[in-house]
């Protein structure tokens, strides 16, 4: 069979590396829809499929390491719900594709909370978010017109204020959006895009997916603490409250860092929303 590949696209010197890895030749190479940070391929091979996960230009706007998130995939693959590292290389990450559909609105809620809960269940890994770190890369990827009076008043007071630690840091995703939820051919729930993931607080966790999923936050910590067997809930709630503007904070300076990378003025004009409510 002819190799379907668009070399315009999907590099041919990477193309000759993973088939030279892998041991086997790709029949087909096709980039995939989504992915905010970096363009990924689904990557045919005779007898399996695979995901090409690149290491590009928008993973250091983005502080994106492949190699942290393989290491994050590596210490889960004994889990149902996150696919396997197949490869590890200079130049991005080749990980299981996960046959199924990716879900197009809202998980329920008790489904989202579980996956959640069974993540924070997990070893944490070595690397940590730091949000004041991670703020600051951001800050350094946006372009110097858009760093006006007010982005850099809100950029200060946050980078000056202590970060509302509540727990023990543990395994985090970090973007565990409806988008990101495969259902697979069996009928499970699994996780996908792993490359924001990282060791810290879970309640930081838990108020990112409750924004990324317009949950309404109370019924989804209780929910997520349902999952988990906590009583605790009032702390979790309140947990949950302090970190929900570090959540607008880190995504307006993520919308004002896309508009750099990808010129993109709708970007900015998410950034400009956030800026507001923080103001």
């Amino acid at each position: 069979m002819a190799t379907k590949v668009d070399t315009l696209v999907f590099d041919t010197a990477i193309k000759t590396m993973i088939e030279h890895q892998i041991g086997q030749p790709i029949i087909n190479a096709a980039p995939l829809l989504g992915g905010l940070s970096n363009r990924c391929w689904r990557v045919d091979f005779d007898s399996f499929s695979a995901v090409w996960r690149p290491v590009a230009k928008a993973s250091d706007a983005f502080a994106v390491s492949r190699l942290h998130e393989s290491q994050v995939l590596l210490q889960l693959q004994e889990k149902p719900f996150s696919p396997n590292v197949l490869l590890l290389a200079d130049d991005g990450l080749l990980v299981e594709w996960l046959a199924g559909e990716v879900h197009h609105t809202p998980c329920d809620l008790n489904t989202m909370m579980s996956l959640q809960a069974r993540i924070h269940q997990c070893v944490a890994p070595v690397h940590t978010l730091d949000v004041h770190e991670k703020a600051a890369l951001y800050w350094c990827a946006i372009l110097p017109d858009d760093k006006h009076a007010e982005l850099e008043s809100v950029f200060n007071r946050f980078q000056q204020t202590a970060l509302p630690y509540a727990f023990p840091l543990t395994c985090c995703h970090f973007d565990l959006g409806y988008y990101n939820v495969i259902r697979c051919e069996d009928q499970t729930d699994a996780v996908i895009d792993w490359e924001y993931s990282a060791a810290g607080d879970p309640a930081l966790d838990l108020a990112m997916t409750i924004q990324a999923n317009d949950y309404e936050r109370e019924a989804a910590v209780n929910a997520y603490c349902r999952a988990r067997n906590d009583d605790n809930i009032e702390y979790w709630q309140n947990a949950v409250i302090a970190w929900q503007p570090w959540c607008d904070y880190l995504a307006m300076l993520w919308y004002f860092a896309g508009a750099q990378v990808w010129q993109d003025q709708n970007y900015r004009d998410q950034g400009k929303r956030l800026l507001n409510q923080l103001l």
